[in-house]
C-alpha cells in the first residue's frame, strides 16, 4: 500500500461524494486525506469531487 493508494473506508467516503447530497458523518481523516491526494475539492457550498476523484472511482469500479 502506497500514500495514494485508499483503503475500503476512504474509497467509500469518496463514493459518499458522488452522490446528490453531502454525506453528513464524515471521518475527518479520511477528508484530509482526501483533499491532500486532490481527489474532492473544498467549495464555498461545500466539497465536491474534482476530476481526479471521479477519475479514481470511474478506475475501481
Amino acid at each position: 500500500m502506497t500514500d495514494d493508494d485508499l483503503t475500503r473506508e476512504e474509497r467509500a467516503t469518496l463514493q459518499s461524494f458522488a452522490g446528490a447530497e453531502q454525506p453528513q458523518d464524515v471521518d475527518p481523516l479520511h477528508f484530509d486525506k482526501l483533499l491532500s491526494m486532490a481527489l474532492l475539492e473544498q467549495k464555498e457550498g461545500g466539497p465536491v469531487l474534482t476530476q481526479t476523484g471521479r477519475d479514481y472511482l470511474d478506475e475501481r469500479k
